[in-house]
């Protein structure tokens, strides 16, 4: 891009981060669901690198020995992404491999989302059923969980027994080395130790349908997790988000996640988009929605025409885009704010406060300007500053989440 389209994007953001944080305060209320975690960071390095890239797996239990084997097999591709490992055990064989977590925190894309609508000086409603120690001492203090009519901090939530399960979230920097491999960007293969069902929080239900009245905007994810026979789960939040919108909600979106195959992806669209206006997506899931020749945009409109949506979003590492039938105008504010905050948190590795450009940051996007704008469609794109080697990569897609809804919160 030209030093004139740097500059011009740099001044837009610089005003936008401006404008949220006078006007983002007095906003609709936001809730969100459905699946919340204990995320045990890994940040790796060369001798882990070569301690898994030399791991035998045929000495390991057969579930742990498949996705160690899928570990390394996307490290060679220099691929990102999510896997299961159906085997609750299989913390101890990764920790053998990349030794103590860097850190616990909370993980989910309702989590992340709250964290950084809380950082913006909100007090979102977040789903949680299972209330357990560890759950909520990585929620973010400012976020709200219905309890006995009430809305409470973690702090103040009684918490339960049990311990959670953790998630294994192994992150990586662009140029490091995997055997032959030259990893292309900094990214993260977040690893799940067996399915787990969504927080279906009754306290939840009672209290986000009571903020319809005051126009509230819903977060609906973490849908991929769901095993196949578990029909009663999908059910559940379809219920509610159809309640949601009875109430009065003014905005509901579904984010989507890597999902294992398209038949399971096809069964929780079918059932969930008629109950939202909006869905939202990676570059690469929505290659996996698609496998067409056509373009981003052109896939976005079909998948919007088929389920009857107001609005696709599809994010990347550069650039955001939506294709809708909406205010252009907040449409486009909405990209830019998900880009903003996604590249705070790149910057620091935690929701910021105040959105800024980071230092360092580029508007490296070509793919902008090649954009096309599907027939009977309103196309709005933002070009995100972009941090090569950012200090950390997990929940960038949530934080863009944030971003998004933040706006059709507060300046719709």
């Amino acid at each position: 891009m030209s030093e004139h389209s740097q500059n011009e994007w740099l001044e837009r953001y610089t005003a936008l981060g401006a404008e949220l944080a006078t006007k983002g305060r007095e906003s609709r209320p936001l809730a969100a669901g459905f699946t919340a975690f204990v995320d045990a960071l890994y940040k790796l390095g060369d001798a882990s690198l070569e301690r898994l890239r030399t791991t035998d797996t045929s000495l390991l239990a057969p579930a742990a020995a498949t996705g160690i084997q899928e570990i390394q097999k996307r490290l060679r591709e220099g691929r990102d992404g999510e896997i299961v490992i159906d085997d609750p055990n299989a913390g101890a064989v990764l920790e053998s491999i990349f030794g103590a977590p860097a850190h616990l925190r909370g993980g989910g894309t309702a989590v992340h989302a709250c964290a950084s609508w809380a950082q913006l000086g909100r007090q979102p409603l977040l789903a949680l059923s299972e209330r357990n120690t560890d759950q909520l001492h990585v929620l973010h203090p400012a976020a709200r969980i219905a309890e006995q009519g009430q809305l409470r901090t973690p702090k103040e939530v009684t918490a339960g027994a049990a311990s959670a399960t953790r998630n294994h979230i192994l992150e990586f920097t662009k140029g490091m080395r995997y055997g032959e491999t030259e990893l292309p960007r900094s990214s993260r293969i977040s690893v799940r130790l067996g399915p787990k069902g969504l927080q279906q929080d009754p306290d939840f239900a009672a209290e986000s349908i009571l903020l319809g009245a005051h126009g509230a905007v819903g977060l609906v994810s973490g849908l991929n997790g769901l095993p196949n026979e578990d029909t009663q789960g999908l059910a559940w939040v379809t219920k509610l988000v159809s309640g949601w919108k009875e109430s009065g909600f003014s905005f509901v979106h579904c984010e989507l996640a890597e999902f294992e195959n398209r038949e399971q992806a096809r069964r929780i669209l079918d059932a969930i988009t008629p109950e939202v206006d909006s869905i939202g997506m990676s570059a690469d899931e929505l290659n996996f929605l698609t496998r067409t020749g056509a373009s981003p945009t052109e896939n976005a409109a079909t998948i919007a025409e088929a389920m009857n949506l107001k609005r696709v979003v599809v994010h990347g590492d550069k650039l955001a885009f939506s294709i809708h039938r909406l205010d252009p105008v907040l449409q486009q504010t909405a990209m830019m704010a998900g880009c903003l905050a996604a590249a705070n948190k790149a910057s620091t590795g935690v929701p910021q406060a105040d959105l800024t450009v980071p230092p360092g940051a580029v508007f490296a996007s070509a793919e902008a300007d090649q954009l096309q704008q599907p027939h009977g469609w309103r196309l709005s794109a933002a070009v995100s500053p972009y941090l090569e080697k950012p200090s950390s990569t997990i929940g960038l897609g949530d934080t863009f989440v944030s971003g998004d809804l933040f706006v059709q919160s507060s300046l719709s």
